[in-house]
């Protein structure tokens, strides 16, 4: 157990490290199907009296900070537990966002997508993959964000990034205009 965290440890500071140093992206392979999670009434009633009357994008930062606030990281899901990885932090930021977003009557949906982090161009996810001890390789394979469409543009986030670096700053959003 001690090993593992280690490994997850230097991964995390190595990563943080890359990210502070060079820009990095966040690129979409494919939208995930998976079902929405159904949220506790006491986190419906705290989004009711947080969200109404923001728009669309500080709506967005809202779900990815309270998601934060409710999961720590974890190789499982098990996010009415509070622990999640990249999987279960895009679950939860969807739900949240969606929810947050009927409540202030906009028809805008929040997609949980997969994909891979970048870095100039570089797929880091396959980088961990081939340095990963071999019970970890389907672990790093991609990576699970959020998508906004609004306005001709793309938005993805990262919640779980958010979390694991505790700062605003290392929100990644990127903006793909089409």
């Amino acid at each position: 157990m001690k090993k593992k965290l280690i490994i997850i440890a230097l991964f995390v500071f190595g990563f943080v490290l890359i990210i502070s140093l060079f820009s990095i992206d966040l690129v979409k392979d494919t939208t995930q199907l998976k079902p929405s999670y159904e949220l506790p009434q006491s986190v419906k009633s705290q989004i009711k009296s947080e969200v109404m009357g923001l728009d669309e994008i500080h709506i967005l930062n809202y779900g990815v900070r309270l998601t934060a606030s409710l999961l720590d990281f974890s190789e499982i899901n098990d996010i009415k537990n509070g622990k999640a990885n990249c999987v279960g932090y895009a679950i939860l930021c969807k739900s949240i966002c969606d929810y947050a977003y009927r409540l202030n009557g906009y028809n805008i949906k929040v997609n949980h997508v997969r994909g891979y982090v970048s870095l100039m161009g570089i797929n880091l996810c396959k980088i961990a993959q081939s340095i990963s001890p071999k019970k970890y390789k389907s672990f790093v394979k991609d990576h699970d964000f959020i998508e906004l469409s609004l306005g001709g543009s793309y938005y993805y986030i990262d919640p779980s990034l958010y979390d694991l670096m505790g700062t605003d700053c290392m929100t990644i959003i990127t903006d793909r205009r089409f």
